[in-house]
């Protein structure tokens, strides 16, 4: 089997890139930080010698923050990309594996959240849509919470609460969908634990005395719903975020 990854660089696309090559997969990458923009990219050049079998989509702009203050290139990446990604892997015929967000559900809420629920709509209905929920890992993202609180950077801790996942079920998560015995297995799916945390909580656990502020534009509390990952994946997700923060702030490998 062959596989295209666009988003191959990414926080996400980085490591299931270092684990299908572990696993011996036969994969191309492309991403932004390699100079393939997905809006522009002509799928056609990889020419008629390589069969694709599966496409799996995460390049993505992600950051809600961002999207309030510039929405315009969201829309352009997540939806009209996306489209064009779909359309290709529809022509080839491939297994079309894509990366939503736990923000779709809350669709009104940002212009990110937005982006996300109209890909899941343009998709193709055969596709599997993985709504990633808070996504952690060693290699921690400098614009998350985790970057923020290594580098005693958190100007504010909030009520809400997340459901955090560690990046290599994720990857379990797309690496199952890879497999024939779940072919079949299509439409939106949590990508979650089920379980939430505190974010307040979490950053008082690391010591960081900071003012607690009400964020508006952000859903108050987001829970995987992880049945369609236990009854037809069986798949049941084991990350702890506070058990493993200590290590992750240290920078120590963390493994699932």
């Amino acid at each position: 089997m062959t596989v295209l990854v666009t988003g191959a660089s990414g926080f996400i696309g980085s490591r299931l890139c270092e684990r299908l090559k572990e696993q011996g997969t036969a994969f191309y990458g492309i991403d932004l930080k390699t100079g393939q923009d997905i809006n522009d990219f002509d799928f056609d050049s990889f020419g008629k010698n390589i069969v694709f079998k599966a496409v799996i989509h995460l390049a993505a702009k992600v950051s809600v923050h961002e999207s309030k203050k510039n929405p315009d290139p969201f829309w352009e990446t997540n939806v009209e990309g996306s489209k064009k990604v779909f359309e290709w892997a529809q022509r080839k015929n491939c297994r079309i594996i894509a990366a939503s967000s736990s923000n779709a559900k809350w669709w009104y809420l940002n212009p990110y959240a937005t982006s996300k629920a109209v890909m899941e709509q343009v998709a193709p209905s055969d596709a599997a849509l993985l709504r990633f929920y808070n996504v952690y890992s060693t290699d921690i993202r400098q614009d998350l919470l985790l970057g923020k609180i290594k580098r005693g950077e958190v100007k504010y801790k909030t009520d809400h609460y997340r459901d955090m996942i560690h990046v290599d079920e994720v990857c379990q998560v797309i690496e199952r969908l890879l497999e024939s015995n779940y072919k079949d297995v299509n439409g939106v799916i949590d990508v979650g634990t089920g379980h939430t945390q505190s974010i307040k909580e979490l950053i008082e656990s690391c010591d960081v005395d900071v003012p607690l502020k009400k964020v508006q534009g952000e859903a108050q509390v987001t829970q995987a719903d992880t049945t369609r990952l236990n009854e037809e994946l069986n798949f049941y997700p084991k990350s702890n975020i506070m058990k493993d923060l200590p290590a992750l702030l240290k920078g120590e490998q963390v493994e699932y």
